[in-house]
This record gives C-alpha cells, structure tokens and sequence, in this order.
C-alpha cells in the first residue's frame, strides 16, 4: 500500500528540490522496515499534486495551509485509533478514557490480539512516534506530533536558512 507522508526538515540553505528529497528521504531512513518497506525519492504518485517540496520562505501561506492540514489529519487519525479501540474493546462509541483504561487495563490478559493492536497503535499516536498512520514526521523535533502550526511559523530562522514540508510517496 501506498500513502503520501509529510516531512518537515530545516537546512541551513537553500536547496535545489532533488536536494531536499535526498535529505528528507536520509531523515527516515531509520524507519525503514518499521514505518515502511521502501520509498520513492519524492512525492511518487502525488507527484501532479506536489511537483516540488513546499518551502516556508518561497510560499509561507501554502507551508502553513499544509502544515494546518496535517495537524486535522493527525487529529482525525488519532480520533480514530481512539474509536477503534472502544469498538475493540466493546465499549459504545463517546465512551470516556476513564472508561478505555479501566476495561483496557483492567482485563489486559484476557484482551484479543486485535483490542491490544488497537490499542498500541493509539498509544503511539498519542506519544508521537512515527507510524505508517502518522502521515507526518517532524525530523526537526523527532517527533510525529505538531498540535499548533504556528509554532512551526515562529521558530526564527537564520539569514540562509528554510524549512521544508517534503512530500514522501511510502510503501507499506
């Protein structure tokens, strides 16, 4: 399976956009067999809807339109790991977390290999950890999780430096 995945990257200077691929694709090279099996060096089959790494200092209002745009999608897939484990787990759809934990840990032998997937898969959303479902990865911070666009847009950057939004066409 294919999916399209975001990589955020800082340089200290502006890259050509086979550059930026290279640097982006070097980033999650540590997630290989873990995250993904292979991947292209670029957007792959987005590439018609992404011809080039977004640039924060050449289209500020697109990065931060994307950017916004992978926080929903992280929200949406974390509300749906969520709802999956309390189908998983029996429970009705708006149940509380209280009511997740106690009927999670609570019978956590007797638990099926699916509700335990379930809910490791929501846990690592949660934490951050970079999965095949995080869509995203921050190689700036390390981490799979950006909550507030903006904290992107206010880190200060050097006189050459640029950050990038590179789209990564991943095979799982």
């Amino acid at each position: 399976m294919h999916a399209l995945h975001f990589i955020l990257i800082q340089s200290d200077r502006d890259l050509e956009p086979d550059e930026v691929f290279t640097v982006a694709g070097d980033a999650i090279e540590c997630f290989q067999d873990e995250v993904f099996d292979w991947h292209a060096e670029g957007p792959g089959r987005w590439t018609e809807e992404y011809p080039a790494p977004i640039s924060f200092r050449k289209s500020p209002e697109r990065f931060m339109s994307e950017l916004g745009t992978i926080v929903a999608r992280i929200k949406a897939e974390r509300q749906g790991a969520l709802e999956y484990l309390a189908r998983q787990l029996g429970l009705e759809d708006g149940c509380t977390s209280e009511a997740i934990g106690r009927a999670l840990f609570g019978n956590i032998e007797s638990l099926g290999e699916h509700a335990l997937w379930a809910a490791i898969r929501y846990l690592k959303l949660i934490r951050g950890n970079y999965t095949p479902d995080s869509g995203f990865y921050d190689a700036i911070q390390g981490s799979a999780s950006i909550l507030v666009p903006e904290q992107v847009a206010n880190e200060p950057l050097g006189e050459t430096e640029d950050r990038y939004l590179v789209p990564m066409d991943l095979h799982f």
